[in-house]
């Protein structure tokens, strides 16, 4: 059954013969959803996630108070019953009418049970997430309140559940009472065919479209692509025209369906021990590619991809320029997507964004437009050389502008952590050369200004710098190269000091140290003959906290 079958089945509800129904089904297939859709607007109902109960005689509480401040009073009353009611009844027909029972009925249990004698119309308790029920929760006891319930007066019960998802324990009992206290059990195997997609704030075309070609059966991971894409909306409202948003949409459902349900994920066949098989499985299955099922008609360039992709898993932020940027990419791509141009065609989009190349302002579209550039280039047998060296200029300066106002992180990321969408390795080997430039030029920096100074707060700064920079894999070679060039008098607690000399002298010496034990001791002893008293004193201090 699909999940429309929900709603029609508690459009009867009353004339069936059923006393307690399950609904059991996968999680997202639309249970939850339908059984909303139906009881819309509905007083008779009262609606209960299992979900973080406390206990099982907590679900009295529930039902007794929805029921009875069905008036806009509802929620979790943590007071007496009788308080309550002599609060509300003023408020409510329902409650002037079972006032009178709470003088002699204090229990929650109790009251309900006096209240439903009074009832002469079904009233539907659905009772929802029942495989979510906390482990501290007796599940035999819930199924004990839930067969009391089926003996009051005009009362139906409604059970919500993924039983798949049941832990062992409460498996066994559902099945073991499963008879005595379900009536009927309604499999639900398909999401629903009909959908009020507005109420899930989902374009009803968009989706429509979406779904047939993907068979997306679960409403929450719809629902989470909604929420994603609605969120990148608002960072990209005033940049492109309706065909770029569309395609943003689209990127943000194929991001999010496939990281959650993993729609084009291939599981490797275990007898079949071929390496080509397995690297083709693997390579198939990289996320990059199982996207390609999505978005291969698109004509915004893998760069915006990746830039919403990584908003999606906190890895960056967006920012306006970068769209506007990407914009213009997906205005150039013309009619249709690059993937199905002819040689001539992409040539003219070659020159267009060889054209734009000045214009650029930011690495990652630097890195972006130049790696499409490389990738058609290469498809059509047309020489980059010239693009590359541009490339390799423009990038050395953008990065050591980015070093320069204080962003030396940039220095860690190698090419092979560049973007996922990042497919040609000429621009990972660029970048990797480029960076470890910087980094040697960054080093040289430090190591030349502590040749001159020690005592200010710039030479406490490099030398801070250095000794946190030992410690990552990408500079301590570099380091260890130029290090011993700092096996200077001025490196040591002697000459013109103050506090800024001594805390850099510390910095210097612990990466010394880390170097070479032996050589910077040797030092030490032969300084130690040079000067007086107090640098011994303080060399012997400082020595004593770097060894340490």
């Amino acid at each position: 059954m699909n999940a429309n079958g929900i709603i029609k089945i508690m459009e009867r509800i009353d004339k069936l013969p059923y006393k307690c129904i399950l609904f059991d089904g996968k999680w997202g297939i639309g249970k939850s959803y339908a059984i909303e859709e139906a009881v819309k607007g509905k007083d008779n109902v009262c609606k209960i996630s299992l979900f973080g109960l406390e206990n099982s005689q907590y679900i009295y509480h529930e039902i007794l108070f929805q029921f009875l401040l069905k008036d806009g009073l509802g929620g979790s009353i943590g007071t007496g019953a009788k308080k309550v009611l002599d609060a509300c009844a003023s408020f409510s027909d329902k409650i002037a009418k079972v006032k009178a029972a709470v003088d002699s009925v204090l229990a929650e249990r109790e009251l309900f049970l006096a209240m439903t004698k009074k009832f002469e119309e079904y009233h539907i308790i659905i009772l929802d997430d029942v495989e979510r029920i906390s482990d501290s929760v007796n599940f035999q006891e819930v199924l004990g309140i839930v067969e009391e319930l089926k003996k009051c007066n005009y009362i139906k019960v409604v059970l919500i559940a993924n039983s798949e998802e049941l832990n062992e324990d409460n498996k066994k009992l559902l099945e073991k009472y499963c008879e005595k206290v379900i009536d009927r059990d309604y499999n639900i195997t398909e999401k629903a065919d009909e959908i009020n997609w507005a109420s899930m704030g989902i374009d009803a075309s968009f989706i429509t479209n979406f779904l047939r070609k993907h068979s997306v059966s679960n409403l929450r991971t719809l629902q989470k692509a909604q929420s994603f894409y609605d969120d990148v909306k608002v960072l990209c409202a005033e940049v492109g025209n309706e065909e770029f948003q569309e395609e943003i949409r689209l990127i943000c459902y194929a991001i999010v369906v496939e990281d959650t349900d993993a729609l084009y994920y291939s599981l490797e066949n275990s007898k079949n021990n071929d390496a080509v098989s397995k690297v083709m499985v693997e390579t198939r299955n990289r996320f990059d590619n199982r996207l390609l099922n999505y978005l291969r008609e698109i004509k915004s360039s893998r760069s915006l991809i990746d830039l919403i992709y990584k908003y999606y898993i906190n890895e960056a932020n967006m920012e306006k320029e970068e769209l506007e940027a990407q914009f213009k990419l997906f205005l150039k791509a013309g009619k249709k997507p690059n993937f199905y141009k002819t040689d001539e065609e992409i040539s003219e989009v070659l020159d267009e964004w060889k054209n734009e190349l000045e214009n650029i302002s930011t690495i990652g579209a630097l890195n972006h437009i130049v790696d499409e550039y490389v990738l058609w280039s290469q498809t059509i047998g047309r020489d980059c050389s010239v693009i590359l060296e541009k490339y390799k200029e423009m990038l050395h300066t953008m990065l050591w502008d980015t070093v320069q106002t204080g962003d030396e992180n940039i220095l860690n990321y190698s090419g092979a952590m560049l973007d996922f969408s990042i497919t040609t390795d000429v621009i990972k080997e660029h970048y990797n050369v480029e960076i470890e430039k910087l980094r040697r030029k960054i080093i040289d920096l430090y190591i030349d200004y502590l040749k001159q100074k020690s005592t200010d707060k710039e030479a406490f700064n490099y030398s801070y710098k250095l000794r946190q920079y030992y410690d990552n894999v990408y500079y301590k070679e570099i380091i260890d190269e130029q290090i011993e060039e700092l096996l200077l008098r001025s490196s040591f607690p002697v000459d013109n000091m103050n506090e800024n000399k001594y805390h850099t002298c510390y910095n210097i010496l612990s990466v010394l140290y880390k170097h070479d034990r032996d050589i910077l001791l040797k030092y030490c002893d032969k300084l130690n003959e040079q000067c007086d008293g107090m640098a011994k004193h303080r060399i012997k201090r400082i020595m004593e906290e770097v060894m340490r």
